[in-house]
C-alpha cells in the first residue's frame, strides 16, 4: 500500500510507517536513543557533517577517510585539519590547532574502506573528550559483519561515538545510510540536513527490506552468517602470498 518510491522527501509527503519503523529497529539495535534514515550512505556523511560543521568549526579528520566524509568536510567550509592515519596522539594535535573555534569534531571510519584496518576506538574517544570535540564515526564497513551481534567496533571497544553512521548497502544488503545517537541529533539533521531536507524519500520496500535485513543480523541466523565469514576472510588470508615485511 506504500507503494514503490517514495514520492517526494519525507518532511513533505514522503514519509511512511517503513521508515519510522526501521528507524526505531536501528536505534534499539544500536541502543542508541534515535536513528534517522537517508537515501545513501554517501548521503548520510555530507548530511552530517554539513549539517554539524560550518564557517568558524574546526573537523580533525583521519588522513585516509572515505571520499564521502572528505567531501562532507569540505562542504562544511569548516577548517579540515587532516592527521595521520589511526593516530591518536597526531588526532590530539589537530584538535589543538589554535584558534577560537565555535566546535570542534573528530571525524573516523572504524573499519577503512581500503585498507580493511581498524581505528584505534577507544584512544580516539578519549582524545576527543579531552578536547571536548563531537566524535563522528563512519561504521560503514563494519555493522552487521563486526563486533558483539554484528554492532560495529565502536560496541566492540564499548565506546559510544556522538553520531555513529552507517550503509544499508552493504552487510544489510539494501541500500541507504543511517545516523545514530540523540533524540536532539535526530531532530537536528531532520530539519537541518539538507541531504534529507531536500531529496526524496528512500523508497519504501527498500526501508522494509532494510528493516528485514536487520532482524536477520540481529537474530541467530546473522551469528551463523558472520562466523562463516570469518571463517573465508581467514581461508583467504591464508592462501595470499605474503610481501616480505608483511604480517
Amino acid at each position: 500500500t506504500e507503494g514503490l518510491g517514495g514520492g517526494a522527501s519525507r518532511l513533505v509527503a514522503g514519509d511512511f510507517p517503513s521508515h519510522r519503523a526501521l528507524e526505531a529497529a536501528l536505534a534499539v539495535f544500536f541502543r542508541r536513543p534515535a536513528a534517522l534514515v537517508f537515501p545513501t550512505g554517501y548521503q548520510t556523511n555530507l548530511g552530517v557533517l554539513t549539517a554539524l560543521a560550518r564557517r568558524g568549526d574546526l573537523i580533525a579528520s583521519d588522513a585516509l577517510n572515505h571520499a564521502s566524509l572528505i567531501d562532507g568536510c569540505r562542504l562544511s567550509r569548516a577548517t579540515v585539519v587532516p592527521y595521520r592515519h589511526a593516530d591518536p596522539d597526531d588526532a590530539a594535535r589537530a584538535l589543538a590547532t589554535p584558534g577560537t573555534f565555535r566546535r570542534r569534531l573528530l571525524v573516523s571510519e572504524s573499519v577503512f574502506s581500503m585498507d580493511g584496518d581498524v581505528a584505534p576506538l577507544g584512544a580516539l574517544a578519549a582524545v576527543a573528550r579531552a578536547h571536548q570535540a563531537v566524535f563522528v564515526l563512519d561504521e560503514a564497513h563494519a555493522v552487521g559483519c563486526l563486533g558483539p551481534g554484528g554492532r560495529g567496533m565502536a560496541a566492540d571497544a564499548g565506546v559510544e561515538p556522538d553520531v555513529l553512521i552507517g550503509t544499508l548497502g552493504k552487510a544489510f544488503g539494501a541500500a541507504g545510510g543511517f545516523a545514530t545517537g540523540s533524540v536532539t541529533l535526530r531532530d537536528y539533521l531532520l530539519n537541518s540536513s539538507r541531504t534529507f531536507l531536500f531529496t526524496t524519500a528512500l523508497p519504501p520496500p527498500v526501508a522494509a527490506a532494510a528493516a528485514a535485513a536487520l532482524t536477520l543480523i540481529a537474530g541467530p541466523e546473522g551469528e551463523l552468517r558472520r562466523r562463516a565469514l570469518a571463517h573465508r576472510a581467514h581461508q583467504l588470508r591464508g592462501a595470499l602470498p605474503r610481501s616480505p615485511g608483511v604480517t
